[in-house]
């Protein structure tokens, strides 16, 4: 900075070096124009670009991309591409029980899917931690019963943790107001699927 430009507030002076930087990366030849996005997920960055992220992370800003993959295409390619042997050993934390904080509430989020390509169901368990499960069907079911049948493992895992209170979340109106008595079942098919959910509901103390 030189002349008028080193009298500027310190606001000022951070707007300067982001306009400034973008500039800078815009001529650098990216194949992105967004200057936040470069800086937020460039995995190493020089000593200058670090120093530009540190001012701008005095704003409290995010780089979130644009939700554009709906939660059953996710699912199903959890459901295609199950995830076997150990875990790799680049993400294995030793201390993270320590950072783990521990509610009393547990929350499940479930989602099933049936199409022309097959059947899954995926189900998320979050406390503190996050447990992902996901399994392809290799039974013909509707939709709904992909549903209920992620509500259940759900369920059956969150029980299997010893969770006394879970919060359950899930994206089909059926599943969600059948289970809370709100709509009756009329559907024989998934009459037993409804039966299972009244029968692990009280094994919950809330």
């Amino acid at each position: 900075m030189v002349g008028c430009e080193e009298r500027y507030t310190t606001l000022e002076k951070t707007c300067w070096a982001l306009v400034w930087a973008s500039k800078k990366l815009l001529h650098a030849g990216l194949s992105s124009t967004d200057p936040l996005k470069y800086l937020f997920e460039k995995p190493v960055l020089t000593s200058t670009l670090t120093r530009w992220l540190l001012l701008l992370a005095k704003f409290n800003l995010e780089y979130v991309r644009r939700k554009s993959v709906k939660g059953r295409a996710v699912v199903e390619f959890l459901a295609y591409h199950p995830v076997d042997g150990p875990e790799d050993s680049d993400f294995v934390f030793p201390d993270e029980v320590v950072l783990t904080v521990v509610e009393d509430v547990w929350t499940l989020y479930f989602d099933g899917a049936a199409n022309q390509k097959g059947y899954g169901i995926g189900v998320l368990l979050i406390n503190g931690s996050q447990i992902p499960l996901a399994f392809k069907l290799h039974l013909d079911v509707t939709n709904n019963q992909a549903e209920y049948q992620a509500c259940i493992v759900g369920m059956e895992a969150a029980l299997t943790l010893g969770v006394e209170k879970l919060k359950v979340i899930g994206d089909s109106n059926l599943i969600v107001s059948q289970a809370n008595g709100n709509w009756k079942v009329c559907e024989e098919r998934l009459m037993l699927y409804h039966q299972d959910l009244e029968d692990l509901i009280p094994r919950f103390n809330k």
